[in-house]
């Protein structure tokens, strides 16, 4: 019906449908980016055709953060079961194949299922990834943004670094930052692998302090370049934060552990 009040009828709606049904490569992972356009919006809702007017408002917005997976469909869009998702807005990309934005770590673990998937995040922004995706249950997502000169200012020196919804290279990608780009960093996670952190374009997240193969990500800004991982307990030390050494401590962290320097917490 859309094809017809496009005034495509017969042989040229067949030839049309046959078009838009058509698989052109494999499936690929995307990730909806929301980094660069900065919408207000949630999420972007599919379309029914390779249009960016033709909105599925039968359908729920996609949440930014997800992951979806489909066929690209000439150079501006990916088919997504039976439904299309931009891959610009305004000339502002919105999708970002995952296997790119996964420099800290490899894609995202995938679910087994029909073609034109999407895996959600149950929560707005930063929200957790789907069940099946093996994540540790660490600290909630934070609602307000920091204090002002809260927290430690770090550079990326990896090519770039993802922000995630948790401390795990399976929780959904919100977003990076590039190489030469400061952000704040807060509390450590469990494993002291990852950090929260505060981006002014994207708000709260998680990112990786060094990758096991591509090696450091951030750095304290000003202070000398380490290619080894930082002592977390000499990091917390020289940065105050006195609650993460009395956690450090209570789990049995050695106060005397030396860092790349030869410094020690004490």
């Amino acid at each position: 019906q859309l094809l017809r009040e496009r005034g495509l009828d017969g042989a040229g709606a067949a030839a049309a449908a046959v078009e838009v049904n058509a698989p052109t490569i494999d499936e690929e992972a995307y990730v909806l980016d929301n980094s660069q356009l900065r919408s207000k919006s949630p999420g972007i809702r599919p379309r029914r055709l390779p249009d960016i007017r033709e909105v599925a408002m039968e359908e729920a917005p996609v949440l930014f953060g997800s992951t979806v997976r489909g066929v690209p469909y000439s150079d501006s869009w990916l088919k997504v079961g039976e439904h299309f998702f931009p891959l610009e807005i305004d000339g502002v990309p919105v999708l970002q194949r995952a296997s790119r934005l996964n420099h800290d770590g490899g894609l995202q673990r995938e679910r087994e299922g029909s073609a034109g998937r999407v895996d959600r995040p149950s929560r707005v922004r930063v929200g957790w990834a789907s069940s099946s995706l093996r994540m540790p249950d660490v600290i909630r997502p934070l609602d307000t943004e920091p204090a002002e000169g809260s927290g430690a200012d770090y550079d990326v020196v990896g090519e770039r670094v993802i922000s995630r919804a948790g401390p795990s290279q399976g929780a959904p990608a919100q977003g990076f930052a590039k190489k030469g780009m400061s952000v704040r960093l807060f509390e450590w996670d469990e494993s002291c692998a990852w950090r929260r952190c505060w981006d002014d374009r994207i708000g709260w997240g998680w990112m990786m302090l060094d990758h096991p193969e591509y090696g450091p990500l951030l750095r304290p800004h000003g202070a000398k370049f380490s290619a080894r991982p930082l002592e977390p307990m000499y990091v917390a030390a020289s940065e105050g934060c006195a609650a993460e050494l009395r956690r450090f401590i209570a789990q049995g962290r050695d106060v005397s552990a030396v860092d790349f320097d030869g410094r020690t917490p004490m």
